[in-house]
């Protein structure tokens, strides 16, 4: 009974999360990104993820930065869990936005399913085992974030080789 509870609190708080996540209760502020991406990779890798990281940030973002943390944990943690530990991280950064770009090495999701995973409570079937832990809420929360920071979202993946995941926020 205590793990059920625990399931239905875990299950609460991402659904406020995600009720949260497009509300901009947090003010915009100048952001670090190299350090806000650096102390994320440092909590993944705590978790056994082995991250890859290319690209500096050449200044400061405007955004909201725990809702950021928020979505860039959201989906270095997807990468880690369904994408066998190894990650790459590219950041790129232009005069007119900032790309992150986050490739894992797992099975990859099918093509018809890019878009349904943004989907609240959706979870692939080979994601559904109890260990795993989730309530189908951390890519709708990672979009839902950064389109209130006026950027946008995409996956991409070829089966069986991975999954890629861009943010793109603009400058």
């Amino acid at each position: 009974m205590e793990h059920d509870l625990a399931e239905m609190d875990a299950m609460i708080g991402h659904t406020l999360d995600f009720l949260r996540a497009g509300s901009n209760v947090e003010a915009p502020v100048p952001v670090n990104l190299d350090a806000l991406l650096d102390s994320v990779v440092e909590d993944m890798e705590e978790l056994g993820a082995t991250i890859t990281r290319i690209g500096k940030s050449r200044q400061a973002i405007r955004a909201r930065p725990h809702a950021l943390r928020r979505c860039l944990a959201n989906l270095l943690d997807n990468a880690r869990r369904y994408g066998g530990g190894q990650i790459d991280l590219i950041l790129e950064d232009s005069d007119e936005e900032v790309r992150i770009v986050i490739t894992d090495h797992g099975p990859g999701i099918p093509t018809a399913q890019l878009e349904k995973v943004f989907e609240p409570y959706f979870r692939l079937e080979s994601s559904r085992a109890r260990h795993t832990g989730g309530t189908g809420l951390g890519l709708a929360i990672a979009k839902a974030i950064v389109e209130a920071h006026g950027g946008r979202i995409t996956l991409s993946s070829q089966p069986g080789e991975g999954l890629t995941a861009t943010v793109t926020l603009p400058r």
